[in-house]
């Protein structure tokens, strides 16, 4: 039941109904409350309703139950701390989220930005 409601939340996304959408995922939640691609889904949502915090912690909560696209999990996580300026936690999701599906495009995409310089262990 949990999984129609998903489907369900999914749809009224694309459809551009965001409010039904995250009643859906609420619900879906509600019938089964370790369904990670729930929160994952409920995620991309509140991107678009510009709630970065609440997203940050559905990705999180949904990553630590094991939702079945990882590495999106971990690509739509980097995305959100890279637009906070958290460039070092938006790289380490990027790169997870390539041990996880080698040939994910959007993190190689996003990795090939970043320019890794060590760190100056020397004191001055």
């Amino acid at each position: 039941r949990a999984e129609t409601f998903v489907n369900r939340g999914i749809i009224r996304y694309d459809m551009g109904d965001r409010k039904g959408a995250l009643n859906d995922f609420d619900i879906a939640l509600e019938y089964n409350p370790s369904l990670g691609d729930a929160y994952l889904n409920q995620a991309l949502v509140l991107v678009a309703e510009k709630q970065p915090q609440q997203a940050l912690a559905a990705i999180s909560k949904g990553i630590a139950l094991g939702a079945t696209n990882l590495q999106v999990a971990y690509y739509s996580r980097g995305e959100i701390e890279d637009d906070q300026g958290h460039y070092a936690q938006a790289y380490r999701d990027y790169k997870q989220a390539l041990m996880i599906k080698p040939d994910y495009a959007p993190a190689q995409r996003q990795l090939e930005r970043f320019k890794v310089v060590p760190r100056n262990t020397q004191t001055q």
